[in-house]
C-alpha cells in the first residue's frame, strides 16, 4: 500500500464519517485505519510513509559480553531488578534491551532470586512458561504490557489461583515469579490502583474481596457502559472483528471442555473487553476492564453453581447479532446476558430491589 491508498481511505473517512464503511470499500481493518488516522493527524502526509518493520530492540538479539558483564553488575552491587535494570540501561549507558533480553542474561547468570547474586533452583522456573502463557495479549488495565510482573500477578488472581479477600504473601510472590520482593510490592501498588488488589495498613496486600452490592452496583453500570459499546460496535465492525471474536469464541469451547473454570470464566470476561477493544472510546474501554474484573471475582467468589454454561451460546449469537447489524438485538442481549449473570449470584434478587 502506498501514501496515496492510504490518502484514499483518510478522505473518504473524513467525508462520511462511517469506518465500518470505509474499511468494508477498501478492505481494510478498522486498527488499520485507526492507525493511519493517527499518524496522518499527528505527523501529515510524511506519517503515511511505508514504516521500517525492524524493531527498535528484539528481545533475540546478541548480547556482547561487555552488556552482559555489565547487567551482571547492576544486578549484584544495586540489586536492581529487571524493570529499573533495564531503565538505568537506557539512560545511563545508552544501551537498550527488551526486558526478555534482559531476563535471559539473569536467568543464564542464575541471579533469578530474590537475593542478588544467590544461585536459584532448577524447580524455581519464571512464571512466563506457567502464569504468563495465559496473560491476554490486551494486559490488564492500567498495567503496561510489559510490566509482566503486576500482569502475571493479575492473571494469577483472574485464574482463581488466589481466591477474593486471600491474602497475597510477597515472599510467596517473589519465588513463584523468580524476582525480588521489592519488584512484587511496587506491582502490588500498581495493581491496587486499578481495583483488583486492596492494600491495608500494616497488614499488607490481599485479593480485592466484591461485597454484593458493589457486585450490584458494577453489573448496573456495565449494562449502561456495555449497550452503548455494543451498539457503536454493531454499527462499525468489520469482517475482521468478526473473525476475531469467533477466534476467541473458539477459546471459550475449549476452555469450557477442559473442565477448568478459573480460565473459563476468565475468558468469558475477557470477551466483553474484547468488544469494548473494538469500540472507538478508550475511557469506556477501561472502565469495562476494571467493572468486569470485579464482577469477575464475584463469580468466582460467589457462584459455586459450576460454570455459567449459557456464556458461550449467548456470546455466540451476539456476535451473530454483530454480524448482522442489528443493533436493538445486540443491545437487548448483551444488558439480559449481563443480567442472568448476575442473577446467578446468591443475593442478588434481593440486592435488585434494594437499588
Amino acid at each position: 500500500m502506498d501514501r496515496n491508498e492510504k490518502l484514499l481511505w483518510i478522505e473518504a473517512y473524513r467525508l462520511s464519517g462511517n469506518a465500518g464503511r470505509v474499511c468494508a470499500e477498501f478492505g481494510i481493518s478498522r486498527p488499520t485505519l485507526r492507525k493511519w488516522l493517527h499518524r496522518y493527524d499527528e505527523f501529515g502526509v510524511a506519517g503515511l510513509e511505508p514504516q521500517s518493520r525492524r524493531p527498535t530492540h528484539s528481545p533475540n538479539r546478541k548480547v556482547f559480553e561487555r552488556e552482559e558483564a555489565l547487567i551482571l553488575d547492576l544486578r549484584r552491587t544495586q540489586g536492581l531488578g529487571i524493570h529499573r535494570l533495564r531503565q538505568e540501561l537506557k539512560e545511563s549507558h545508552g544501551i537498550d534491551l527488551s526486558s526478555d533480553t534482559i531476563l535471559k542474561v539473569l536467568r543464564r547468570a542464575g541471579e533469578l532470586t530474590g537475593n542478588p547474586g544467590k544461585d536459584r533452583k532448577p524447580t524455581d522456573s519464571y512464571a512466563s512458561t506457567d502464569v504468563l502463557a495465559d496473560v491476554p495479549g490486551n494486559a490488564f488495565h492500567g498495567i503496561a504490557s510489559d510490566d509482566y510482573i503486576a500482569n502475571a500477578i493479575a492473571s494469577l488472581i483472574t485464574h482463581g489461583r488466589y481466591r477474593p479477600g486471600q491474602k497475597l504473601s510477597e515472599q510467596a510472590l517473589a519465588d513463584r515469579l523468580g524476582v525480588g520482593r521489592t519488584l512484587v510490592r511496587e506491582a502490588l501498588r500498581r495493581l491496587s490502583a486499578g481495583g483488583l488488589v486492596v492494600l491495608e495498613r500494616n497488614r499488607g496486600a490481599f485479593v480485592a474481596d466484591p461485597s454484593l452490592t458493589e457486585v450490584r452496583e458494577a453489573y448496573a453500570a456495565r449494562r449502561l457502559i456495555e449497550g452503548a459499546i455494543v451498539a457503536d460496535v454493531c454499527r462499525h465492525c468489520t469482517a475482521h472483528d468478526i473473525r476475531l471474536l469467533r477466534r476467541h469464541l473458539e477459546r471459550q469451547i475449549k476452555a469450557k471442555q477442559s473442565g477448568d473454570r478459573g480460565r473459563f470464566v476468565r475468558l468469558l470476561t475477557e470477551f466483553h473487553m474484547l468488544i469494548a477493544s473494538l469500540g472507538d472510546n478508550r475511557i469506556l474501554e477501561g472502565f469495562v476492564q476494571n467493572l468486569a474484573a470485579k464482577t469477575s471475582l464475584a463469580v468466582l467468589l460467589y457462584d459455586s453453581g459450576g460454570p455459567p454454561t449459557c456464556g458461550v451460546e449467548e456470546h455466540a449469537r451476539l456476535i451473530d447479532l454483530l454480524a448482522a447489524g442489528d443493533i436493538e438485538g445486540a443491545t437487548a442481549l448483551m444488558q439480559r446476558h449481563l443480567s442472568d449473570n448476575q442473577h446467578r449470584l446468591p443475593g442478588s434478587s434481593v440486592l435488585d430491589h434494594t437499588g
